[in-house]
């Protein structure tokens, strides 16, 4: 469930009672708002040519999905930022960790980089592709 704090901070919760002073929103609604509210956060940590990078979690047996997580530094510490490329992507967070990536046949590493830097600057590209802002790295 999708609730708003009253200084518009949007979160998620299994029990709204414990918030009786957030606004319940709907589905669309609260995925909508919590996606700006992550792509205004990491607009703030990334910057174009920074590099962004994944750690594979776990490979299924069809090798048709992957579980991967996401990371920046800050500081020269890794920052996990799985949570926000979700909310962003629309792309689920397996209960063991990870988000879970379908496809195959490319680095699917480099394909959620690119995904997300397209969406973060998709305002400030011009005539170029904004999925080659920041650059990747496995680790």
């Amino acid at each position: 469930m999708y609730m708003q704090a009253n200084d518009g901070h949007v979160f998620t919760t299994n029990v709204p009672e414990y918030h009786k002073d957030a606004k319940q929103l709907t589905l669309s609604k609260g995925r909508e708002l919590l996606k700006d509210q992550s792509i205004k956060k990491l607009r703030t940590m990334i910057c174009p040519g920074d590099t962004v990078y994944t750690v594979l979690r776990h490979v299924s047996s069809s090798g048709m999905n992957r579980r991967i997580d996401v990371y920046i530094m800050q500081n020269n510490v890794p920052l996990c930022i799985t949570g926000h490329v979700s909310n962003i992507t629309g792309w689920k967070v397996s209960d063991k960790g990870g988000l879970m990536v379908g496809g195959c046949g490319m680095d699917m590493g480099f394909h959620t980089v690119y995904t997300l830097s397209h969406y973060i600057f998709w305002d400030e590209a011009e005539k170029t592709d904004a999925g080659y802002y920041v650059k990747h790295e496995w680790i």
